[in-house]
């Protein structure tokens, strides 16, 4: 079989990776080939089918270490003659050995990983307590934790994180497969995530992955870009690629729902989607009527989470943030309050509709730039206050300066509504008379439980 120079050294770098023992200058010429070429990620795939045909064969096979390859319950999509040469001969060589030594040097099954520990959070297994301490090096197989999370690292530039109640098992350092529960990883280009509905290839990102075995696997991409492949990838093309500021869920079946909202929180695994409302929820989802696609992008939801400094926009490198115009700080009455990130993209929409899921009673803040008109809705539905926000990159002059016009820094009216029940509130889009007109940035959205009228 004639294989390109270039594939061969492929080939040696993803056996080298999944053993541990690729040197950090070829693991750095691997991720570059794994970000800039789809044929190395198709090859990358055809290797992870194989770790996993080998994994499950080895783990039902008999104490007589006969192995029998599984055959997919999918169907297999017509494969290039040299595709089918590769795979036969690989399967060839996998079969005269447990310790199989194929061109990929893949793995025996009985191989643990070793994992850095980076946190144990009260991390439990169904046995008890994990004893696991920070800076620990443990070997790992499978994991599954009944409470509390472990963050940890299969390779240097991977942190992962598993949130109980979590079932996983680590196949190489560079490729895990989730059973069910959630993982939020930080990682390098060439990781995989499997689950029963889908492989997931990341591109060098943050993204999280929350499996219900029996239904769906959910994606929330938080950076970067995760391809989407059918699980046992032995297709050419990804079925997407989800990228920053997009969630979707991925069914049995392969259809791809876009998410309209993730609840979030200051670290970055503190995510959650879920019909189930939290017992202090307040704005428990936000959704609009811009026509779903799987380019759409969430809205991010921080329960308790406004105060001095917080980035007002999502999927923006230098996004502004919201500060306080008084010596005092960010207003006390608006501390603590559930915060809406509104999405920059819809500044200039004029039929947006967002509306909020409200879990209770509460005070219902928007933030609406100063200098410019209100729509009608905002008229009609909410009362003005004298409390003022600023909106910027940096916290704000102790002089607010008198011309703003050519400088990142505007100034917020906070408006209120009382809300007495529980139930589904709508917001309307931006007035605007031109387009290179204020305003600049979309408004704010806040909640808080009920409290004394704001003056």
């Amino acid at each position: 079989m004639n294989i390109p120079d270039y594939e061969k050294r492929w080939f040696k770098w993803f056996g080298e990776m999944a053993n541990g023992t690729i040197t950090p200058q070829d693991f750095a010429q691997l991720q570059q080939a794994l970000r800039e070429s789809p044929e190395c990620r198709r090859l990358w795939n055809l290797h992870c089918d194989l770790e996993i045909d080998i994994a499950d064969a080895l783990a039902a096979s008999s104490p007589a270490n006969t192995i029998e390859f599984p055959v997919s319950a999918s169907p297999v999509p017509a494969a290039t003659k040299r595709q089918r040469n590769y795979r036969w001969w690989l399967a060839a060589a996998a079969a005269i050995s447990i310790g199989v030594f194929a061109i990929f040097s893949l793995p025996e099954r009985s191989k643990e990983t070793v994992v850095h520990i980076i946190e144990n959070r009260e991390a439990t297994q169904p046995s008890g307590t994990l004893s696991w301490g920070n800076g620990d090096e443990v070997s790992i197989r499978t994991l599954e934790l009944q409470s509390g999370d472990l963050r940890f690292s299969t390779h240097p530039g991977i942190d992962i994180t598993a949130t109980s109640p979590v079932s996983l098992e680590i196949i190489n350092p560079m490729h895990i497969r989730v059973h069910s529960g959630k993982v939020t990883a930080e990682a390098t280009p060439g990781f995989v995530i499997e689950t029963a509905h889908a492989r997931l290839v990341d591109l060098g990102t943050q993204f999280g992955v929350e499996v219900d075995p029996a239904a769906e696997t959910r994606l929330v991409v938080f950076d970067g870009e995760v391809e989407v492949h059918k699980p046992s990838a032995r297709s050419n093309q990804p079925l997407a690629t989800v990228t920053e500021g997009r969630a979707i869920t991925i069914g049995g079946s392969g259809l791809l729902l876009p998410i309209s909202h993730v609840i979030t929180g200051p670290l970055v695994d503190g995510w959650e989607i879920s019909s189930e409302p939290r017992q202090d929820s307040i704005i428990s989802a936000v959704s609009d009527n811009v026509p779903e696609t799987i380019n759409q992008r969430f809205y991010p939801v921080f329960p308790a989470g406004l105060d001095e400094g917080v980035r007002a926009f999502p999927y923006q490198r230098d996004t502004p943030r919201w500060w306080g115009t008084r010596t005092g700080g960010f207003p006390e009455f608006l501390k603590g309050a559930d915060f809406v990130q509104t999405l920059q993209r819809e500044l200039n929409n004029p039929n947006l509709e967002i509306t909020l899921k409200l879990d209770q009673a509460c005070d219902l803040f928007v933030f609406h730039e100063s200098e410019t008109q209100a729509p009608d809705w905002l008229l009609r539905d909410f009362k003005i206050t004298d409390t003022q926000l600023v909106l910027s990159p940096e916290p704000p002059p102790s002089v607010l300066p008198g011309d703003r016009s050519l400088q990142r820094l505007r100034i917020y009216h906070v408006w209120t509504r009382r809300i007495d029940a529980p139930g589904l509130v709508t917001l309307g889009s931006i007035h605007r008379e031109t387009l290179t007109s204020p305003p600049h940035y979309m408004y704010g959205i806040a909640a808080k439980a009920l409290r004394s009228a704001v003056n």
